[in-house]
């Protein structure tokens, strides 16, 4: 089974991740895969700085779209400037995507059979759960041997190489990154085993906690709220249903948000829940309930991290946007 581990925000995924490639670097993995797309980009300019003997690294690629390798959209350039630029491996493999999507995917498959199999594979993870550039539905997710030429992408560019399915699962070890309410539905989707980034068995995920919580809330007309619940290290290890309706109209009992967090010994708890008009700005009801909620859990010994409130493609976070207003510290 994959392994989903919750942190609390986009730049504690990026520092956790940075920091495992590194150990993995230390402890001796010698071929590292990168992947595209938005979400690495901090990750990459977190692992530059960490000490890592990069002259003993190979860096290959999960996939590349066709376009030079100075194009703005390509993979290569974007890995270059964020971290290969400030490290210098021993040897990087990009992808000659410029060839085509056939003649590209057979070139790389000759460097990435005298590299295979890969100790570390890095991906992103897509809105529609797609990773590399293998897409739910595409028959490239049945294609045999380590990469496939694309021809008719669902997402612009239309031609691309990608890695294949086997290959990945191959892998030594795979590390998947999401992050935002935009990334939910992936996730909620990975966890059922119904997209392409579920099917890796044992992969590792790194997500914050709007990626997590946000599926409690898809497709509610009606207010909600529920209550995340951490360990000692803020890991989220499980979620509790609290209210469905009004919350605002509904008083809201400060003792039922720690029945669970106590019984199941928990040092901490997130709250989160929705807006159905689709704008986040806390109430001042969600204000009131914020902070009498930190404050009860002060006496009780068990931690109000945040509240989470979702709207329509935007969510707020109170410990960040309001702390002194709900009694909760800004962290960092």
């Amino acid at each position: 089974m994959s392994d989903f581990i919750v942190l609390a925000t986009a730049e504690d995924v990026a520092e956790a991740a940075a920091a495992e490639i590194a150990e993995a670097l230390r402890d001796g993995a010698r071929s590292l895969v990168l992947t595209g797309g938005t979400t690495p980009v901090r990750c990459y300019q977190l692992l530059a700085e960490l000490p890592v003997q990069w002259g003993r690294v190979a860096v290959l690629f999960g996939d590349e779209r066709c376009v030079p390798p100075d194009h703005p959209d390509s993979n290569y350039r974007m890995a270059k400037e964020t971290l290969l630029d400030r490290v210098l491996p021993a040897t990087v493999f990009r992808i000659p995507a410029e060839l085509g999507p056939d003649e590209g995917a057979d070139e790389y498959a000759e460097v990435v059979a005298n590299v295979a199999p890969l100790d570390f594979v890095l991906l992103g993870v897509g809105e529609d759960g797609h990773i590399a550039s293998l897409f739910p539905g595409h028959p490239a997710l049945k294609a045999d041997g380590l990469t496939v030429g694309i021809h008719d992408s669902p997402k612009p560019p239309p031609e691309r190489v990608t890695l294949t399915l086997d290959a990945i699962r191959d892998a030594g070890r795979v590390m998947i990154l999401a992050t935002g309410k935009g990334k939910a539905e992936a996730v909620a989707q990975a966890r059922r085993g119904e997209s392409p980034s579920g099917m890796i068995a044992g992969a590792r995920w790194l997500i914050d906690r709007a990626a997590a919580l946000a599926p409690h809330f898809a497709h509610l007309e009606r207010e909600a709220l529920v209550v995340g619940l951490l360990s000692r290290k803020h890991r989220l290890f499980g979620v509790v249903p609290v209210y469905v309706g009004n919350v605002a109209g509904t008083s809201v009992r400060i003792g039922e948000l720690f029945t669970e967090a106590v019984r199941r010994n928990a040092s901490g708890i997130v709250l989160a829940h929705n807006h159905p008009s689709g704008d986040p700005s806390p109430s001042a009801d969600d204000l009131r309930t914020t902070k009498d909620a930190a404050a009860a859990g002060r006496l009780l010994g068990i931690e109000v991290v945040d509240h989470l409130i979702f709207g329509a493609g935007r969510w707020i976070s109170l410990q960040r946007a309001w702390p002194d207003s709900v009694g909760i510290p800004r962290s960092g």
